[in-house]
C-alpha cells in the first residue's frame, strides 16, 4: 500500500508523538476478534483493570491507595515511572473529582493532547526521534535470529503490524515533519484522528466495564484520563493482572522457541510494553514524561 508524502508524515506523526496513526483511519481500539475471543479479551481486560480497582467514592485512604496501585500498574507492565509530585497532584485531583462528580470530558481531553503533541514536535531532537522509532523495532536481544534481525528494518505504527515503514524512511520522514511544521489543514485531520482514537478506546472499555466507564464520554476523573491517555501512548490494552501477564510473556517465549529454535531470554527481566517491551515496544516514557503528565492533571484545576 502506498501513501502521498503528506500522508505519511501525518502518520509517523500520530504513530511517534502520541502511538497513534492516520495510516488506517478506520482504526478500531481492539484488533478484530471472534465474538468468543472478543469476550475472552474483554475479560483479560477486565482483569487488568479489577488489578488496579479504581475508586468510585469520595474515600481518601480508598483514592490514596487506588493513586499507588495504578502507579505500580503502568510500572510493572511498562517502566512508566510518575514523579512523586504528580501522583500527589493525581490524588488531590481524583478526591476533588469523586466529591464535586466532576471531570473532563472525552473531547476536551483529546483536544489537550492533540495540542500537546503538536506543540512538543518541533522541539523533539534527533536523538529523541531515533529513540522512537528504535521502540517501534520490534523486541531486540543479542542473540536474535537472523530472519528477525533483518525484520527490525521495518517498523510498524501499531502494535497489530498495520502501518509499516520502512526504518530509514521513518527517521527522515519524520525529521521532515519536525523541520517544516504541520499546516492548519493536516492540525485539524490530526485532533480529529486523536479525538477518534480516544472514542473508539472509551467505547471499547465502556463495553468491559459499564460501571467504570459507561459515562467516561462525558466524564473522565484524573484517574481513568491518565489510565486511557496510558493505554493508547504504551499501546498496553490493559489485560491480565501480572499474573496472567507474566504467563502470557511465558507462552509467547515458548512459542517464539517452537516456531525458530531459538530460545528467546527470561521475560522476567523485561517489561511487557514501553522500552524495548517484550510483548510491544513502544517510547511511553518520551511520550508521558512528567511535564506531559502535569498538564494533563491541569486539566482537573479548570
Amino acid at each position: 500500500m502506498f501513501f502521498s508524502r503528506r500522508t505519511l508524515r501525518s502518520a509517523v506523526f500520530l504513530s511517534c508523538v502520541l502511538a497513534v496513526s492516520l495510516v488506517l483511519v478506520t482504526f478500531r481500539s481492539e484488533p478484530a476478534k471472534s465474538i468468543t475471543g472478543l469476550e475472552k479479551f474483554k475479560d483479560d481486560v477486565r482483569m487488568g483493570l479489577a488489578e488496579i480497582d479504581l475508586p468510585q467514592s469520595p474515600d481518601e485512604s480508598e483514592i490514596d491507595a487506588g493513586v499507588r496501585r495504578f502507579a505500580d500498574f503502568v510500572y510493572y507492565r511498562s517502566g512508566l515511572k510518575i514523579g512523586d509530585a504528580n501522583l500527589s497532584l493525581l490524588g488531590k485531583h481524583e478526591l476533588v473529582s469523586q466529591m464535586s462528580y466532576t471531570g473532563v470530558s472525552r473531547r476536551k481531553l483529546s483536544r489537550h493532547i492533540a495540542s500537546n503533541a503538536l506543540s512538543r514536535l518541533p522541539k523533539l531532537t534527533d536523538a529523541e526521534i531515533d529513540y522512537i522509532a528504535e521502540n517501534l523495532r520490534g523486541f531486540y536481544f543479542p542473540g536474535l535470529p537472523e530472519g528477525y534481525r533483518k525484520g527490525r528494518s521495518t517498523i510498524t505504527m501499531r502494535g497489530d503490524g498495520r502501518g509499516r515503514m520502512d526504518l530509514e524512511n521513518f527517521r527522515s520522514e519524520f525529521r521532515a515533519l519536525r523541520d517544516s511544521g504541520v499546516d492548519p489543514i493536516m492540525r485539524q485531520v490530526i485532533a480529529y484522528e486523536i479525538d477518534n482514537e480516544f472514542s473508539n478506546k472509551l467505547r471499547f472499555l465502556a463495553s468491559v466495564d459499564p460501571v467504570l466507564f459507561g459515562n467516561a464520554e462525558s466524564r473522565l476523573t484524573p484517574l481513568q484520563a491518565l489510565l486511557v491517555v496510558y493505554s493508547i501512548a504504551a499501546e498496553d490494552p490493559l489485560a491480565h493482572d501480572r499474573n496472567g501477564l507474566e504467563q502470557r510473556m511465558r507462552s509467547l517465549k515458548e512459542g517464539l522457541y517452537r516456531i525458530s529454535g531459538t530460545s528467546w531470554p527470561d521475560p522476567k527481566n523485561y517489561r511487557a510494553y514501553g522500552e524495548n517491551g517484550y510483548l510491544r515496544g513502544s517510547p511511553v516514557k518520551l511520550l508521558l514524561d512528567d511535564a506531559t503528565i502535569a498538564g494533563i492533571l491541569e486539566l482537573f484545576e479548570r
